[in-house]
């Protein structure tokens, strides 16, 4: 400790004595120094010399017969005429490692880029193309000044990096890493002086024991790790920044210092070199064959910067980042729409849309805080999509546009959020440039990413950043008339990730599931009532048909008979439409239905009929798309034991007696149809030559379902089932093939998923007792489907049956669906089966993008096992080869780096995440731009964790840098600009700067309330953070100060300040009263918070209350403010949460 608290002053004496020497020695200065400046200059050259260096005097060259002079002056310049040549020079020896690694080769770094950025602002050539020429460690120097001008919001600052159009290393040390650590302990002790060990030093060394000075004989491995990760972000640059890298091909006297393969690497691969040692890499004997080689390279770079225009292609990325002011948004927020599956008849349900209009329109209630969420629940089939849609419907005038999202997955919910994020980017392409768009609004390569078959193409990083953006837009405080419908929300994921809170839309949820959000107003969707069901019946039919008495009383019969079943009345009627039929001859159907095996040759001896019905009875009892029976065109082939029933469907498709057929059961009475308009999905994928009937979907009567089933023998029922499931999956992969864009895949799979978990459930424990590998049914697709539409359990069950089968699939596809597999369960929280799933992959001859997904899975499986340090190494391993494969900067690599950032945190390695963390910023902001989602997550996670490391200076500028951004890119009054100022608060916390903090906290509840409201979470934490500073403003004031003032007589908090020009008396009753207004005011903020939980039950539980509640006990109980009082405090708390609890009714 001793050693730690002297460290300083022996860098400060070391250093007095560096320059003091240095100044003898010839006049050195330290800085940026010019050395020519002609008047045409185009290019900026800065050369930077490396540890133990002499400055200006490393550049020399000599002659025969001549003194040695300076090769930037004698030849450079002459072979660059047009440019500006400067130096950085700098004390580059230390009396210890630390003081080399953590003050010179990382500290000047800052020194170098604000005075180069100074110059360069001074002469008005800010944006004229840089050149850096950096010898050995000095390249360090250069690389961690691109780094801070890279990471800079400064425009100053941030031009450097811009401007940098190359950088010619001389023996640069590349940086190691853990698992392949690099010599730089050794390269700094062998090109430096002044540390033990050192003949240069022994002088000073022997004065400095005399003076008690403990020396650091050898590096710190934290120290050189740490500087190595710092590095790390370098590799964020690399991609536009063209570098060449000479290095040493004589050794010095104990060897060579820098040998090739720890050198740095050109930006080609190519590694040049020079015929000298490290010191005299950059000393030439005038135009030798080693500046030769050097200046030709060099001058190539130079031009090729004109060719390829490297800095007016960083530019356009920054640019297009640069704050535009979104003009195109005046525009507005009208986006064109189209609800889907549009019927042809809605039923005004009046009593339940009168009910949904309290809940989204309620009347003001004082002391209740309301958003306007509903959620629409019950049994398949009673209407709920149908009223969400009713109500967009009624209420169209008021809605600047409905957003539809499809709720079944999570997959089917980034896939509605892509297409909605297209459709904005097309609306607004009217009066900008896409990229443009794009690009301001966060939604880059949206167009692409809807283009894939399947969401597991896409990469979900990207993925959750659209949905961030989307909600980003939602939320602008001017987009205040919206509406959200989230369409079957089932509990396979959480919803509330896609939700954007707010006051200013309305939001409608449809569920099978009472509690799927625990956010909003609950509606119960029941069956009809007789009224709505015969008016539904009219509807389809007209309403002239239920004019003639006898016709009303079949309808309601019609009605009663089905239970007042919305979905079974529509297709009853449906049905009577199709057929030519009269409501009365189809209620007499129903009542006396003649026995299917009566009808003998007219149904049972035809193969046709026969064919489709025993297919139709193996699947649910959910609608089937005629398509089905078109799609088993594609089976090809099948197994010995089964090609008789193979035949006969080859058969009726080659005569195409399908639409016949099914038009035949529908007269009967045996099947009951949907019309075109009311299918789920009207495109469909059939062949256009063959005859089809008027209906797309149909579903099987229940009893001709049961008898069809109860009548096939065991093998009959193994060879039906067999067709069944194929049949399906035919008619899966077919669609997949017609279709354009992801979301029309998951319409169809949104029909096709209760037939692909019948498929699982009911069939395949008959198949598998029977199965072999040449007729195993491709069970993978179907639990794609499965997968896709939410149903986990059938999903999983689907994958490990497709993977028992040894021959049905290729190894890209069986690798594919292990890794379905492995997702499933460990979201389903089976880490130990996803592991062992993992475990048996075999990825010998695969490409390595599939190489690579296996990997990232096999790391993220151990992560959510709790083994952060196997996935960290896996990590690491990953992103080497990665690396290696695709580059530093590819969007698949910086993603591996983010999960190992995360990782490193999680194992408590606060600063090589820090690093890791650095580096995903860089790259997301040169890949994206500063205002993307993305982008702008790194820089928070980079905030957070400096913030956590307790480097508060960089935390602060990182949170300052984010409000910025937001600023300009949401707005002023945007939430998620007040989630960054709120974050600056904390900061001030941190900082005991309670007023500024206090101001900060105001500031950003002032910008939420109008648009997330005072019963937000984001508005409650943020007053709970604000009480919490004002009681530790108030406990920084110390106890000795008086408090006999009672607090209903106090100077109100923001009124009261400090003074400096005050007697000892009047300072004392000062700080007394801004104690008490601190206490009152942490008092209050507590107390409204609770009162907005308790007004606000549709958002929070008691659990949420009682949280805040304990808060607000603990205080009483442990602040000797409140000592007098304290029982009465805490009595009267505790009648506020009793009487919350009973206000909610004892529901929650």
């Amino acid at each position: 400790m001793a050693t730690e608290a002297l460290e300083p002053l022996r860098g400060l004496i070391h250093r007095v004595r560096g320059a003091v020497s240095r100044t003898r020695n010839g006049g050195e200065t330290n800085g940026l120094e010019i050395v020519r400046n002609p008047e045409n200059a185009e290019i900026d050259i800065v050369a930077v010399h490396g540890l133990g260096g002499e400055g200006f005097r490393s550049w020399i060259t000599w002659e025969p017969r001549t003194r040695p002079k300076s090769w930037l002056e004698e030849l450079l310049a002459k072979d660059i005429p047009n440019a500006r040549i400067m130096t950085y020079g700098y004390i580059s020896d230390g009396v210890n490692y630390r003081y080399l690694v953590r003050n010179v080769l990382y500290g000047r770094a800052l020194d170098m880029v604000k005075a180069l950025a100074a110059q360069r602002t001074r002469d008005g050539s800010s944006q004229r193309p840089l050149f850096f020429i950096a010898h050995s460690l000095g390249g360090w120097i250069v690389k961690r000044a691109l780094i801070i001008s890279s990471e800079a919001i400064d425009t100053h600052l941030k031009n450097v990096e811009l401007s940098t159009c190359g950088v010619a290393f001389f023996g640069t040390l590349s940086p190691g890493r853990p698992s392949s650590p690099s010599p730089l302990a050794s390269v700094i002790h062998r090109t430096t002086s002044g540390l033990e060990g050192d003949a240069r030093s022994s002088r000073s060394l022997r004065r400095s024991r005399s003076r008690s000075f403990t020396m650091q004989p050898q590096p710190q491995p934290s120290d050189i790790e740490w500087l190595e990760n710092q590095m790390e972000a370098f590799k964020a640059i690399t991609a536009n920044l063209p570098r060449l890298s000479f290095h040493e091909t004589k050794q010095s006297s104990d060897g060579f210092i820098v040998d090739k393969r720890h050198s740095m690497q050109g930006s080609d691969g190519i590694q040049i070199g020079l015929t000298a040692t490290h010191s005299d890499l950059v000393k030439f004997q005038g135009r030798d064959s080693n500046y030769e080689t050097f200046i030709s390279s060099f001058r190539e770079m130079i031009d090729t910067r004109r060719s390829s225009l490297v800095m007016e292609a960083k530019r356009k990325t920054f640019d297009m980042t640069a704050v535009h002011h979104l003009e195109y948004l005046s525009a507005g927020f009208a986006v064109p729409y189209k609800l889907p599956n549009d019927p042809s008849i809605i039923i005004q349900r009046e009593e339940l849309l009168s009910s949904l209009r309290r809940i989204l329109k309620p009347a003001a209630e004082p002391h209740k805080m309301h958003f306007a969420i509903a959620n629409l629940w019950g049994l398949p089939g009673t209407g709920k999509t149908t009223l969400a849609r009713s109500y967009a419907e009624r209420h169209k005038d008021e809605f600047s546009f409905v957003f539809w999202i499809r709720a079944d997955s999570w997959e089917t919910v980034i896939a509605s959020y892509l297409e909605f994020a297209d459709a904005l980017v097309d609306y607004y392409s009217q009066n900008a440039p896409r990229d443009q768009i794009e690009n301001d609004l966060g939604l880059t390569g949206v167009e692409d990413m809807l283009k894939v078959k399947s969401i597991l193409q896409i990469d979900t990083v990207r993925a959750t950043s659209v949905v961030r953006a989307v909600k980003d837009w939602l939320l602008r405080p001017e987009n205040e008339k919206w509406l959200l419908i989230f369409d079957n929300v089932e509990p396979s994921y959480d919803i509330f990730d896609f939700i954007p809170l707010t006051l200013s839309g309305q939001i409608i949820l449809t569920s099978r599931d009472s509690n799927c959000c625990s956010w909003g107003t609950r509606l119960a969707v029941t069956n009809m009532n007789d009224n709505e069901g015969v008016e539904l019946i009219g509807s389809v039919l007209g309403e002239y048909v239920l004019e003639e008495p006898e016709q009303a009383e079949a309808a309601l019969q019609i009605v009663q008979r089905l239970q007042y079943h919305p979905q079974s009345i529509a297709m009853a009627a449906s049905t009577i439409r199709q057929t030519n039929s009269t409501i009365v001859d189809f209620e007499m159907k129903m009542e006396s239905r003649v026995p299917l095996h009566l009808l003998g040759s007219t149904i049972d001896q035809s193969p046709v009929s026969r064919t489709i019905l025993r297919i139709s009875a193996m699947l649910s009892f959910s609608i089937i798309p005629v398509a089905l029976f078109y799609a088993t065109s594609q089976i090809k082939i099948a197994p010995e034991r089964f090609m008789g029933i193979f035949n006969d469907m080859k058969a009726f498709q080659d005569l195409s007696h399908v639409g016949d057929v099914l038009q035949h059961l529908l007269d009967e009475n045996f099947i009951q149809a949907t019309s075109p308009s009311e299918s789920p999905d009207s495109s469909q994928s059939q062949s256009s030559s063959a005859p089809s009937p008027t209906f797309g979907y149909f579903m099987l009567d229940a009893t001709a379902r049961d008898h069809v089933r109860d009548s096939l023998s065991p093998p009959e029922r193994v060879e039906n089932a067999w067709l069944a499931c194929n049949v399906c999956v035919d008619s899966i992969r077919q669609k997949e093939v017609d279709s354009s864009t992801l979301p029309e895949i998951h319409d169809f799979g949104r029909v096709m998923a209760p037939h692909a978990k019948a498929c699982y459930d009911d069939l395949s424990s008959m198949l598998n007792r029977t199965s072999e590998d040449d007729d195993a049914v491709a069970w993978q697709v179907l639990g794609n489907v499965c997968m896709a539409q939410g149903a986990l359990d059938q999903a999983i069950g689907c994958f490990e049956l497709s993977l028992r089968q040894k021959n049905s699939m290729g190894i890209v596809e069986r690798i594919q669906t292990s890794l379905s597999l492995a997702s499933l369960l460990q979201q389903t929280n089976q880490t130990e089966r996803s592991l062992q799933v993992l475990s048996d992959i075999n990825i010998a001859s695969i490409d390595s993008a599939l190489g690579f997904r296996v990997a990232l899975a096999k790391a993220s499986a151990a992560a959510a096992q709790g083994e952060y340090a196997r996935a960290g190494n896996q990590y690491e391993t990953l992103e080497q080869r990665q690396e290696e494969s695709l580059g530093p900067t590819d969007i698949t690599t910086v993603g591996t780096v983010q999960k190992l950032a995360a990782t490193l945190e999680r194992l408590g390695k606060m600063e090589e995440a820090q690093a890791m963390y650095r580096r995903v910023f860089i790259s997301y902001q040169n890949l994206f731009g500063q205002s993307h989602p993305m982008t702008l997550e790194a820089l928070e996670d980079l905030a957070r964790i400096s913030e956590e490391s307790n480097a508060i200076d960089e935390a602060e500028s990182l949170y300052s840098q984010s409000v910025e951004i937001k600023t300009h890119s949401l707005g002023p009054h945007h939430p998620s600009t007040a989630q960054a100022i709120q974050k600056l608060a904390v900061i001030a916390d941190l900082r005991c700067r309670y007023d500024d903090a206090r101001a900060k906290y105001q500031r950003a509840l002032d910008i939420m309330a109008p648009t997330l409201g005072r019963a937000h979470p984001a508005y409650t934490a943020t007053m709970e953070n604000m009480a919490l500073s004002a009681r530790l403003h108030a406990n920084s004031l110390g106890e000795d100060v008086h408090l006999s003032f009672t607090s209903q007589h106090t100077t109100d908090y923001e009124d009261t300040d400090d003074e400096d020009d005050v007697s000892p008396t009047t300072d004392t009753r000062s700080k007394a009263a801004i104690r008490i207004a601190a206490y009152d005011l942490a008092e209050s903020l507590y107390r409204d918070v609770l009162a907005s939980k308790i007004a606000a039950r549709d958002l929070y539980s008691n659990d949420h209350i009682l949280a805040t509640g304990s808060k607000l006990r603990e205080m009483y109980e442990t602040e000797e403010f409140y000592a007098k009082n304290r029982g009465d405090k805490v009595r009267e708390l505790l009648q506020i949460l009793r009487e919350g609890r009973r206000e909610d009714g004892g529901k929650r």
